[in-house]
């Protein structure tokens, strides 16, 4: 009798692990198989996941491998500036251990001719973010170790939605591959831009007053001295990053055209890093010139960097001290393809003076005085 449930046990958890399969398989919501059977066509906001089903079933020859910085770089427009038929997989805080992943698995898979991609988050060498779940086996070379994606019913409620049967639309989707990555549109975030006044006025939004608070204490605490030991090791750290994710694609692709750049952050976090954290500054300055020093010798590669530009001035261009408006994206776009704001080490210093100046004439003072003000009523 024993044997018996064994037996059947064994049949049932067999045929339950063939249903999942053969079920994940089939709708595919992600695409990571094959373009959709039984639905519409629609995307998936978080690109670690959805990535690798646009590189395995759409047709473009150019990509936007960002951050959340270029998630509002439209393709289309880039298509326009740049030619080529590009589509936007930026990954919102996407390390470069991750887009590099994605970045050789869609290398290999397409002829790609241009490359945009952001040189920021750049985590530590070998590492993983701890709090999100990279799909490392989603850009390996076996499909076969794609079925363990939609194993345990993974996403088998979207067999419910968006079809021939169910027109109720999918949770947590988007229909047009021109939307999936931008942020802009979300009225929080649209709301923020504009100016320092609309930041007091959505404080009780958590992102942003934590920023303002951010901001205060920072000012109101005392400048720490250079961390000569912190420098180094980061110095270090950036060189194999740049290395092993940046350089070794650029070298195995010469007939690529790489456009890299350093997302050009408001004023306010360049005045801070100066003036209260020197040794975040100092990283900032030593990461341009390893990226430079390290691709200096390959005609396939351009570095930008924008940091002395005055757009960076205007907080209204920024919904915090980080994020700037998209028509910052479609601006960097066409100075790239004019090779505007290209960086050089025989021009290094000069931009760097440009940066320097720039931040000693920027009044922070006044800022943090009427955030003080409107925070304490």
């Amino acid at each position: 009798m024993y044997k018996t449930y064994l037996t059947r046990a064994t049949i049932y958890f067999t045929l339950i692990f063939f249903v999942d399969i053969a079920l994940g398989f089939i709708n595919d919501p992600y695409m990571v198989f094959h373009k959709p059977w039984m639905h519409e066509k629609y995307y998936f906001k978080d690109m670690r996941n959805q990535a690798a089903g646009i590189i395995n079933t759409h047709e473009f020859d150019s990509i936007i491998l960002g951050t959340s910085m270029t998630q509002n770089t439209s393709a289309e427009e880039a298509s326009s500036v740049f030619g080529g038929n590009f589509v936007n997989i930026s990954i919102g805080g996407g390390l470069i251990l991750e887009r590099s992943k994605v970045l050789k698995y869609a290398l290999n898979k397409k002829d790609i001719k241009n490359v945009i991609m952001t040189l920021d988050v750049f985590g530590d060498f070998g590492k993983y973010r701890q709090d999100i779940l990279f799909p490392e086996y989603l850009y390996d070379e076996s499909l076969l170790n794609n079925i363990k994606f939609y194993m345990g019913f993974n996403k088998a409620g979207y067999l419910f939605c968006n079809n021939l049967i169910f027109h109720n639309k999918c949770p947590f989707v988007v229909n047009d591959i021109k939307r999936v990555n931008e942020w802009y549109s979300d009225p929080v975030n649209k709301r923020r831009f504009g100016g320092i006044g609309n930041w007091i006025e959505y404080s009780g939004d958590p992102l942003i007053k934590n920023e303002l608070y951010k901001i205060v204490s920072t000012v109101k605490n005392n400048a720490i001295s250079v961390n000569e030991n912190r420098v180094m090791k980061i110095k270090n750290n950036d060189k194999k990053i740049i290395k092993n994710y940046l350089l070794n694609h650029v070298v195995e692709n010469p007939n690529v055209n790489f456009y890299l750049f350093f997302p050009p952050y408001s004023r306010i976090k360049h005045v801070l890093w100066k003036k209260y954290d020197p040794s975040e500054y100092l990283i900032y300055k030593y990461r341009i010139e390893s990226v430079l020093n390290l691709l200096k010798s390959y005609s396939n590669v351009h570095v930008f960097g924008y940091d002395n530009r005055p757009f960076v001035d205007n907080i209204s261009n920024y919904k915090d001290t980080g994020h700037y408006h998209p028509k910052i994206n479609s601006s960097i776009l066409r100075w790239m393809k004019e090779g505007d704001g290209e960086l050089r080490l025989d021009a290094l210093q000069s931009y760097f003076n440009d940066m320097d100046e720039k931040i000693n004439e920027y009044d922070l003072q006044n800022m943090v005085d009427l955030i003080r003000y409107k925070l304490e009523k």
